[in-house]
């Protein structure tokens, strides 16, 4: 074959655009202790960088495509924040902070459908930061006092609050049928419902209760409790789903324990016990293998095929939400 054809072929065998490498998965933590978010490494636990926010960063989320991480500054006693410091994953700096004033405290914080949606907890509120316009776009109050965690259905269609004082979770429809208003309920609940986490299906939300350690069960449909679990733990303080569905995970604080729950039996499948430390925040990786809790001093591991302690390490103060970027 001539070299000009040769040449020729090659060249154009030669991909236009060079592909980047797969981004690698990282954990994001907030340290409300000492005011920074860390970035940690999944695999070998080891503590990536340490970046100084605002005071008191509490919970924690990324967006869709992983680049970008959004955590809620709520402030701490005798100064409430007011502000979202926006990260980037890639490159472990903060971008800049988001003003949400005049609401106060934000805290819950999760990202659906390209929004980040967040609770105000002393404006008795719920908001939503469009990342694109840089603006919070919406408002709605929740007539509740504490109004902690939220959940959205996937389809954005409903939002689920916990509201701490009230003992009620607050169902704000986001969408309604021509003619009709949309959905707003306080749903009774137990005693001091905190943690929630929604069904990948989004056809459930369980609710965590921190007296008794009871778990609402509720049905987004109906909108309604279809079933409790009383007294899963001392404190069912958070919860979360596993991607597949299969598993709620659940954080017994006081007890010093992690708990998982056959998602369709709604049966206790396994307790694993975390002495010395006090499961708080809960993060799950994409394929459902392995869960990580916040527990103030430390992040630990849990192979959830083996149901065992995997390891630990220790990215800052009062570590407390924990999100996925990959």
């Amino acid at each position: 074959m001539p070299f000009a054809r040769r040449a020729f072929l090659a060249a154009t065998t030669t991909p236009l655009f060079a592909q980047s490498p797969a981004r690698k998965p990282v954990i994001v933590a907030t340290c409300k202790g000492d005011h920074t978010v860390a970035f940690v490494d999944p695999f070998s636990l080891q503590v990536l960088a340490r970046v100084p926010t605002g005071e008191g960063p509490h919970e924690v989320c990324v967006s869709a495509d992983g680049r970008t991480a959004y955590a809620s500054i709520y402030g701490v006693a005798g100064r409430p924040g007011s502000q979202i410091a926006v990260l980037d994953v890639d490159t472990r700096k903060e971008i800049k902070r988001v003003s949400i004033a005049p609401m106060r405290s934000p805290h819950g914080i999760v990202e659906c459908r390209g929004k980040i949606w967040f609770t105000a907890e002393q404006s008795r509120a719920v908001g939503r930061f469009d990342p694109v316009s840089g603006q919070v776009d919406w408002t709605m109050g929740t007539g509740a006092w504490v109004s902690h965690m939220l959940v959205l259905k996937p389809d954005a269609s409903k939002l689920y609050t916990t509201d701490i004082i009230d003992n009620t979770v607050t169902v704000i429809g986001l969408t309604a049928a021509p003619g009709r208003p949309p959905v707003f309920r306080h749903i009774p609940v137990r005693e001091r419902p905190e943690g929630i986490a929604i069904s990948p299906s989004g056809h459930e939300v369980w609710a965590g209760h921190n007296v008794n350690g009871d778990i609402s069960i509720i049905d987004t449909t109906r909108d309604q409790v279809v079933h409790t679990i009383p007294n899963s733990s001392k404190m069912a303080f958070r919860l979360a789903f596993t991607p597949d569905g299969k598993t709620v995970a659940v954080a017994g604080a006081t007890a010093q324990e992690l708990l998982l729950f056959n998602a369709a039996t709604r049966e206790l499948e396994a307790r694993i016990a975390t002495p010395g430390s006090v499961p708080q925040g809960l993060l799950i990786s994409p394929d459902s293998k392995l869960l990580f809790t916040a527990t103030g001093p430390k992040i630990l591991k849990v192979d959830l095929t083996a149901r065992r302690l995997a390891g630990e390490c220790a990215p800052g103060d009062g570590v407390d939400g924990l999100a996925w970027a990959s």
